[in-house]
């Protein structure tokens, strides 16, 4: 998988760029320009994961307010008799 580097050189490339000075841009603004370009397109092209979460004995309930970033659930298992 390419590095931030790489892929900042890319970008530089393909605007036609070679020294992100020469256009007034620094490579840490390209770096967040690159780091929000991957942030939107990973809510709209999502990579598929599981996670087990576990919660109190007993309860159903989970607080999404801890989470970092919007995520959607696909599927919720709930085993009866554990």
């Amino acid at each position: 998988m390419p590095t931030l580097a790489e892929f900042r050189t890319r970008v530089l490339w393909a605007v036609g760029v070679t020294v992100s000075a020469e256009r007034g841009l620094t490579d840490a603004n390209i770096d967040e320009h690159i780091r929000r370009a991957v942030e939107e397109f990973s809510l709209h092209v999502p990579a598929e994961v599981s996670a087990d979460i576990l919660i109190a004995g007993g309860s159903r309930a989970y607080a999404t307010t801890v989470l970092t970033r919007p995520i959607g659930v696909g599927a919720v298992e709930y085993h009866i008799g554990q």
